[in-house]
């Protein structure tokens, strides 16, 4: 196996960078990306749990369904990772080779519509979505990369070949760069990430207490206007299903948008638990905390049954089936209304205690 120095990337045969084939993000793909390398060490999950804590949706427009998305962006990750725009290169094959040989991994953006192993081969539409190239093999001449609803899977491995992905990538500048500006903070269309040399990942308790803080300063939700954060986003769709119940004007076009939003609440759920269990794991078992695992129990199974009566009503279009889940999403915010402020009130305790040792 040979390697040699200098911008031509290489001669070695393979080379297969570590990632975390399943992070859990895979309904936001920007994050899952970065995750599956952040994530590929236990040690980093500290990090992890110090972020995502808010989830904030924004008002419908012309009828479409409400976008939630967690309060985090890409900007996070700066703590953990350096990201930088390919230029355009007359040798995509090489540029990318040498960036996995230099332990960097790649983020680019595959029209989805044209790859034949994407469950959107062939759609009408270009589908533009983010991939992570993170190997490749030069006895195969592939690259190795993860992706999204790729050969039956949410999120999950796959090749394409040194020519192709070549093609792909002038495809997508030729013909969607006007389009996708917007992405070029994003990664678009091709980008080199690797982590930082100094990295902190400790579980930064003070983000947790101010991502708490931030979402107190919502009021009741405008279903016109503006964005409802933390604990107010079930409120929010609350008042949103109750009006759906009353008036029903969403296409079914949405039905699958309405489908990955509530996954997405779920997930948020999910990640909160987690996030208890972890506090319990470094500074030990709390009344506090109990009380806060249980309201969170108690909203998973809330959410579990609106995704259920979410998919009757998509099928049978029984309006009562609305007004029961308003109801259930007005229980799950009365149960983060009052989760919110025990966890903050636990960690101002965590950290005097923390202090009086010292």
């Amino acid at each position: 196996m040979k390697t040699t120095v200098g911008h031509k990337a290489c001669e070695m045969e393979k080379k297969i960078l570590d990632v975390n084939r399943s992070p859990g993000f895979e309904i936001e793909c920007y994050h899952n990306v970065r995750l599956s390398i952040i994530l590929k060490r236990n040690d980093n999950f500290p990090w992890f749990h110090g972020n995502f804590v808010n989830l904030q949706v924004k008002a419908p427009i012309n009828n479409e369904f409400p976008i939630v998305q967690f309060e985090d962006h890409l900007n996070i990750y700066s703590e953990v990772l350096h990201e930088e725009k390919i230029n355009f290169n007359n040798d995509w094959v090489e540029e990318i080779k040498s960036c996995i040989l230099n332990n960097e991994y790649v983020v680019l953006f595959l029209d989805w519509s044209k790859v034949p192993d994407s469950h959107y081969y062939q759609n009408r539409s270009n589908v533009i979505h983010e991939a992570l190239v993170y190997g490749y093999d030069d006895e195969t001449k592939r690259f190795l990369l993860l992706g999204f609803e790729i050969n039956g899977q949410k999120y999950g491995s796959f090749t394409i070949s040194y020519e192709d992905l070549v093609k792909h990538i002038e495809d997508v500048i030729k013909y969607t760069k006007v389009n996708q500006k917007w992405y070029a903070y994003f990664g678009y269309p091709v980008s080199r990430i690797k982590e930082n040399k100094n990295q902190n990942v400790n579980f930064n308790i003070r983000n947790l207490y101010f991502s708490l803080n931030r979402s107190k300063s919502n009021s009741l939700p405008d279903l016109d206007n503006g964005v409802a954060m933390g604990n107010f986003v079930p409120l929010f769709f609350g008042h949103y299903f109750k009006s759906l119940s009353n008036s029903f004007a969403l296409s079914e076009n949405e039905y699958e948008v309405w489908n990955i939003m509530l996954y997405k609440i779920l997930l948020h759920n999910k990640l909160m638990r987690e996030r208890l269990v972890f506090l319990q794991s470094i500074y030990g078992q709390d009344p506090l905390l109990y009380r806060v695992i249980d309201f969170y129990a108690r909203s998973r199974k809330e959410l579990i049954l609106i995704i259920s009566e979410s998919n009757k009503f998509i099928k049978f279009k029984e309006k009562q089936l609305l007004r029961s889940i308003s109801e259930r999403f007005m229980k799950c915010h009365e149960y983060e209304k009052r989760s919110f402020p025990l966890l903050m009130e636990y960690l101002v305790q965590l950290n005097m205690n923390i202090n009086l040792k010292y």
